[in-house]
């Protein structure tokens, strides 16, 4: 905040010298950054609160909300340099540097490079989205006041003032990364899953059980950085004692929360692989999923008194449009095998690990 302020009243004064839109322009947009850094000050000392009774997952989204404000006002500033940029097209004026205008930009440069990439080390160290916002910010300021020092250059050797093309150039910039972090914050706030190497992290750590033979449902749900939850069911013979399927999916919980520090809680599901029926069937319709990448099934089930075959199918979201032709097919598997038994079969969709 206080190198913000600092700058911002640097360059509000050499702006308001030099008659300069353009510095005046940067200056406004270092005093918007000194209430972002507010913002996100704010944000930690609320998010960091833990849970309570009206919030049992604590209170880590209001980084996101935070994050969500940063993008709006790096779109907004974006959006108040395209419109300069164009009145400098378009009236293009020459204005004259001096020393002092040029050193204070240099500086601008320098503190805003130190600045980013200090929100970058720290947000990577934090897993905090929004130091990683405030990180392009201040790489955009330096891109925006690295422009207009090129351009200052460049008109020593050239007539027409190129100050306003290169401003339109760099606020497009500004412009496009502020919509991708909105988009980006708007998908976490409205329950977007987690990251697909945490999900491929916690169904390797699954899967390397004792005892487990599977895994399916796997669920990742966001509640602020370092504040993850996830669900899944691991499949287990149907012979296990629930002793020892509690104690196996006790040290799993333990050893993801270890090694990833997402809180997981484990379902037992026992499968029944020595009846030889079943294990035709189940080959069988491993056969008619193969032609679906990543598609798969579990809670196979015969019910040999209702003539009935239960299952889930675990069908990728892509294929969506399938759905009816891939229950027809097992369908045909299964009757192939049982004949005069019905399938009852729920597919469900698929849009992270199965």
């Amino acid at each position: 905040m206080a190198l913000n302020v600092m700058l911002g009243a640097a360059k509000l004064a050499v702006g308001l010298i030099a008659g300069s839109v353009s510095i005046v322009s940067d200056a406004a947009n270092n005093l918007s950054d000194a209430g972002s850094s507010a913002m996100t000050v704010v944000s930690f000392a609320l998010g960091g609160r833990g849970a309570d009774k009206e919030h049992p997952y604590g209170h880590g989204r209001y980084e996101y909300i935070a994050t969500l404000l940063i993008g709006v006002v790096i779109i907004v500033v974006g959006f108040q340099l395209i419109l300069s940029s164009i009145g400098k097209i378009i009236t293009p004026m020459r204005v004259e540097y001096d020393a002092i205008a040029l050193a204070v930009l240099g500086a601008s440069i320098a503190v805003k490079l130190f600045m980013g990439v200090f929100y970058l080390v720290r947000g990577k160290k934090l897993g905090s989205d929004m130091l990683r916002a405030a990180s392009f910010d201040s790489f955009s300021d330096v891109a925006v006041t690295s422009g207009l020092l090129v351009a200052v250059v460049v008109n020593l050797f050239v007539a027409y003032p190129l100050e306003g093309i290169v401003g339109l150039l760099i606020s497009l910039f500004i412009v496009f990364g502020g919509v991708k972090l909105l988009l980006s914050t708007v998908g976490r706030l409205l329950g977007r899953g987690g990251d697909p190497d945490t999900e491929k992290r916690l169904r390797a750590i699954i899967l390397g059980g004792d005892l487990v033979v599977g895994v399916h449902d796997l669920r990742v749900h966001d509640y602020g950085p370092n504040r993850k939850l996830a669900s899944a069911h691991a499949e287990f013979e149907g012979d296990v004692s629930v002793r020892e399927a509690h104690a196996v999916l006790d040290a799993l919980e333990h050893k993801a929360y270890e090694e990833t520090g997402v809180e997981l809680v484990l379902h037992c599901d026992p499968i029944e692989t020595g009846d030889v029926t079943l294990n035709r069937i189940r080959h069988a319709i491993e056969d008619v999923l193969r032609v679906y990448p990543n598609a798969g099934m579990h809670d196979l089930d015969i019910h040999y008194a209702e003539r009935r075959v239960d299952l889930h199918i675990c069908l990728p979201a892509p294929f969506k449009a399938q759905a009816a032709h891939v229950r027809e097919q097992v369908e045909i598997a299964v009757q192939n095998i049982l004949e005069g038994f019905t399938l009852q079969a729920v597919i469900d969709l698929q849009y992270g690990e199965i």
